[in-house]
Order: structure tokens, then C-alpha cells, then sequence
């Protein structure tokens, strides 16, 4: 049961936080643009598909991504407490983006 509630906590809060940009595109639907909705059941229908993706995706990073950042983190703190003797990771963590942006070289010969 614990399994099911999870992600049915993970999909309100998702969608608690994505209700207030609907509200504001529904009013300046409404508003501004002064025309009515085109085809409402398509749009909730919509809304409902990017409300379960996001929630998806959220769950995905809690899974994969965040450990990630708490054992870098751990890690700082733990080389910050030693003197600084671990300052390497901090280094590797700072040149990660950086080096991620290279594309590799191409293999095809022209």
C-alpha cells in the first residue's frame, strides 16, 4: 500500500505546484485574448498526461539524480572537516559541466 501512496503523494504535489501556470494561461485565455478555451476535454486530457509525466520524471531524479548530489555533498563537507586534504572532488564536481559540453570526436572519415 505504501508503494501506491507514494506516488499518488508525488502526483498531488505535482500537481498543486502546475495548477497556478494553468490558472494563469486560462486567464489570459480568457482575458486578453477574450476567446473561450478551444476543445476543454483535450485540454485537462492534456494536462492530465503532463501532470503524470512530470510526476514520472520527479520521481526519476529522487531515484537517480539526488543520491548523487548527497554523496557529492557528504563528500565536500567530509574533505572541508579534514583540512581540505580531499579537495579534489570539489575540483572534479567543478570541471564535470564543463567538460560535459564536448561533444566526442567523430569516427566517420570523409
Amino acid at each position: 500500500m505504501e508503494l501506491f501512496l507514494d506516488p499518488m503523494k508525488l502526483l498531488l504535489a505535482t500537481a498543486k505546484d502546475v495548477l497556478p501556470v494553468l490558472g494563469l494561461l486560462v486567464l489570459f485565455q480568457m482575458v486578453v485574448l477574450r476567446k473561450p478555451l478551444p476543445r476543454p476535454g483535450r485540454i485537462i486530457f492534456g494536462f492530465c498526461l503532463v501532470l503524470v509525466g512530470m510526476a514520472c520524471f520527479l520521481g526519476g531524479l529522487d531515484l537517480a539524480l539526488f543520491p548523487v548530489g548527497r554523496t557529492m555533498a557528504l563528500q565536500l563537507a567530509k574533505g572541508a572537516q579534514s583540512g581540505g586534504r580531499e579537495i579534489w572532488a570539489a575540483d572534479g564536481y567543478t570541471c564535470l559541466p564543463f567538460w560535459s559540453g564536448f561533444p566526442p570526436p567523430s569516427r566517420s572519415r570523409r
